[in-house]
Order: C-alpha cells, then structure tokens, then sequence
C-alpha cells in the first residue's frame, strides 16, 4: 500500500498542469504516472484519503511521513475546499484528470465518477486523533510558523517572533531528547516548498552542532532563531529567480543578493529585545569566513561565530537537496566540500564540528553494500560498525518493514543520494530509538 507514490505522481502532475497546457507531453505523462500508481496502490479496492486538521489518512489508517513529506500538497488540497478524496477502481483517466485539473484552480467542475470529493469525510473523533507532539508535529509547526514570517516579509509585515521561539524551543527539546532522531528528521527533502524545508533543517543541524558545542538553551535557542529565519529575505525576491535552472544575469544575480538585507531589515522589525542576533544571522550567512561574498562587510571583524555556523549547516543542507538545476550530493560528498572551503568561505573549526558531529556515514545516509543491498543509517558510528535499517535486500526487493542490521564499515561500497535510489530516510524515524 503505496500512498507516497500516488501523492508523488499527483504532485507532480498537478505542477504540470500549472505550467503547461492540457495537451502538453509533462501534464500527460503526470496523469498517466498517477493513474499508473493508484491502480498499483488500489488493486481491486476503493481507497479515501482524508485530510483533517494537518494529518492524512488512508482510511482510518494515520499516514504521518506523508503528512509532513507533503504538506504543500494537502495544503493546497484543502485551500480548493477538498477534505476527502475517494478513487474507486478501476479509476479513469478523465476523471483523474478532472480531479487534479480541479484541485490546481484550473477547472470548476469537481469529478463525479470515478474521483470524488468530500463523499465521506470522518471527524477527528472517528479518526481518534488526539495531541500528538512528536518529533513530525514539532517539524511541521515550525515550517508553519516560517511559511507565515514569509508571507508577513512579503506583505512588509511583522514576523510573528513570538511563534518563531516557541517553534525552535520544541525542536531543541527533540535535539537534547532524541539526537539521533533529530539528525534523520533534518534528511526531509521535498523539491517543492524547498526554502521551508530548508529553513527547519537548518535549524535542527545547528541545534545538534550547539549541543556539541555546549551552548546553554538560551543561546541555542538565539542561534536556531537565526537559522529558522535565515532565508525569510527571499520573501522579497522575484520567485522565478529562486528555481531559475541557468545562469542568473547580472541584475538577476544583484537581486539575489539582495536577500540577506531584506531579511535582517524584517527581523529587526519585528525582534524583541535579545533576538537582534537573529538579524545578524540573516545578513552575514553569505559573507564567507574570509569576508568577500556578499553583502561586503563594512568591519574589519568575521562574521558571527553564530552566523559562521549557520553558513556550514545551510551549505551542507543545500548540497544533499535536490534542486531544479542541479542533482543532489550524498553527504560524504557535501561534507568533503566543506572541507575544501575551510579557511575560505567556510570557518575551519565548524567544518570539523560539523564533520565531528555527522561522522562520515552520518543519520540518514544511504549506503549500499557489497551485496547491492541498501541500508539506512540511524547512528552516528563510534566504530567500525554502523547501526542501520535494511530498506532494499541483495535481489532488489524493497522492503515493507525496514529491518535493524548492524554492518561491518568494510562491507560499504558507495554512499548514494538518498533521491536517486527514491528513498526518504526521515520515513523511518518511528524506527529509530
């Protein structure tokens, strides 16, 4: 039972559907992908998806990795008056195609065939939903809270501070409480909504940095404060700038790096008292450790001990995403990038923290074994041995119930971009203790 691929086909085809015309070869292939996925999802059976406060359900069975992987998607799901979604087999291609013709804001006419919505909504009492503050919640609250400090940065309003430091004191609590947890939960990557995904990932990476720094839980919090809202400049960027696959031209490339301006002026705004250094994140993140990216300082001084952090943690971040104009590093790859930049762009000292803290197989990698079976790793090794789940065997297969193995470092052959093998490492992270 595939939800993921149905919502991966759906997404996409929904996006080409915004893009280009009906008739157009990406919008008939996202159909037909999407088709393809449900009936291999469905069988012979009817399927509902249900969306309800924030969470996903397939039937009356929660599918929380999905919640959270695509919520982008649900939201705009509801935001078009959808709260249920039922296929019945075998679903149509026309039908299908109305529906998510009408979901994307380009028809008026909902499916009434073999697509339906809202026929058979449940409430969250037949779903016995109750308070639920787990590690996905906590990680989905915080890129609510960014989505709004955007969209107020866009309006040239006040960010909601307040919001924002409630949303990094819970991540630090699942930093301190369950680090290796938080380390798989920052592997969540989604091509869409980029930024917000970024942004939060970026925070809980320098959370785990400033726990192995020793930082006590105020300046930890200032510090992931700045990493949360490091990017809300961008709010004020052109957004075809932010995916453009080429070169940027020279007045494109100046507005670009107008961002990090853009994003300290909004912060002090709106901080209160002790969060200015909030702003000084924001606006040094490009700097370089040897003060020539942009904008160009007017001191003689590095930038921020806190902002030279960020700056490592947002690179390395950016490297393992895949964008539209280039493909994902593994983390190996991205760590040895680092490297390279230490003592120029990068400061040395939180490169070797952040090589430290990962180790070189770090939560979350994919790695695949002599054998060619994959594994994912779920703790930073402290020796030869590596805790992790096998996710795909020796013969190919994918398995449905991840299973614990420990392996020997010498049965690795290559770590592998999670993306190219189709896996999300953060969808095991009820398997991680």
């Amino acid at each position: 039972m595939n939800t993921r691929s149905v919502l991966v086909s759906f997404r996409q085809a929904k996006n080409a559907m915004g893009l280009y015309p009906q008739e157009h070869p990406a919008v008939v292939s996202g159909v037909l992908g999407t088709l393809k996925a449900l009936r291999d999802t469905m069988a012979e059976s009817d399927m509902t998806l249900t969306l309800v406060q924030g969470h996903l359900y397939r039937e009356r069975e929660p599918q929380p990795h999905e919640s959270l992987e695509f919520s982008d998607l649900l939201a705009g799901l509801r935001g078009a008056g959808i709260e249920t979604v039922t296929f019945t087999a075998p679903v149509q291609v026309n039908d299908l195609r109305q529906a998510i013709a009408f979901s994307a804001g380009l028809s008026p006419d909902p499916p009434e065939q073999s697509v339906r919505f809202n026929e058979h909504p449940y409430s969250p009492e037949d779903l016995g939903i109750a308070d639920d503050d787990s590690p996905r919640v906590r990680y989905a609250a915080a890129m609510d809270t960014l989505k709004k400090a955007m969209l107020s940065v866009g309006h040239d309003d006040r960010i909601p501070m307040a919001d924002a430091t409630v949303a990094v004191e819970r991540l630090l609590e699942v930093t301190v409480a369950q680090p290796a947890a938080a380390l798989l939960l920052a592997t969540l990557k989604s091509h869409d909504g980029y930024t917000f995904y970024h942004s939060v990932n970026v925070a809980i990476l320098s959370l785990a940095m400033s726990q192995n720094l020793g930082m006590d839980p105020e300046a930890s919090k200032t510090l992931a404060l700045g990493a949360l809202l490091h990017d809300v400049g961008k709010a004020r960027v052109d957004a075809k700038l932010l995916n453009t696959a080429g070169r940027l031209g020279p007045d494109e490339w100046a507005e670009m790096r107008r961002h990090p301006q853009e994003g300290a002026t909004a912060i002090l705004a709106s901080a209160a008292p002790g969060q200015e250094f909030a702003a000084v994140v924001a606006f040094e993140h490009h700097a370089r450790y040897d003060r020539t990216g942009y904008p160009l300082l007017g001191y003689a001084r590095r930038p921020h001990p806190f902002s030279r952090l960020v700056t490592v943690c947002d690179v390395y971040d950016a490297l393992t995403t895949r964008r539209s104009y280039r493909r994902a590093e593994s983390p190996t790859r991205a760590l040895l990038t680092l490297a390279k930049g230490a003592g120029t762009e990068f400061d040395p000292a939180m490169v070797d923290l952040l090589v430290s803290m990962v180790g070189v197989h770090p939560v979350g990698a994919v790695l695949e074994l002599e054998d060619q079976s994959l594994v994912v790793v779920t703790a930073a090794p402290n020796t030869e041995r590596i805790e992790a789940l096998l996710v795909q065997t020796a013969s190919g297969e994918r398995l449905t119930t991840p299973e614990p193995v420990i392996v020997d470092e010498k049965r690795v052959v290559e770590q592998l971009p999670a993306d190219i093998v189709d896996v999300q490492p953060s969808e095991f992270l009820d398997l991680v203790g």
